[in-house]
């Protein structure tokens, strides 16, 4: 069991280990939503949307304490049990404020 007990502990995880399994830069965008069931939130989506339309996944099930990795196919490709930070404060967890970087060179 992983212990990741703050949002941006959770949230490093997740970068981390979707950069890998796409041999990303660490730098690429990482987008990422509340879950709702019931109108509760109950865990985080995760979306890394990388340059060739790469684009990958991850939900943290806060219930369950496990994050479900999906990669471009939509395919799960790991699962791992943690120790989160709980649904306490989901809402008001940190933001991180990203920059796109556009990729277009046109004019």
């Amino acid at each position: 069991m992983i212990q990741l007990p703050t949002f941006d502990s959770l949230r490093s995880f997740v970068h981390e280990t979707l950069c890998t399994r796409a041999d990303l830069d660490p730098d690429t965008p990482l987008w990422e939503s509340t879950v709702s069931r019931s109108n509760r939130p109950c865990g985080i989506e995760y979306t890394l949307l990388a340059p060739r339309s790469v684009r990958l996944s991850a939900i943290w099930e806060a219930e369950s304490d496990r994050i479900l990795f999906y990669d471009q196919n939509l395919e799960r490709f790991q699962t791992n049990a943690i120790t989160g930070p709980g649904t306490d404060g989901i809402l008001e967890r940190p933001k991180v404020k990203l920059e796109v970087k556009s990729l277009w060179k046109g004019k």
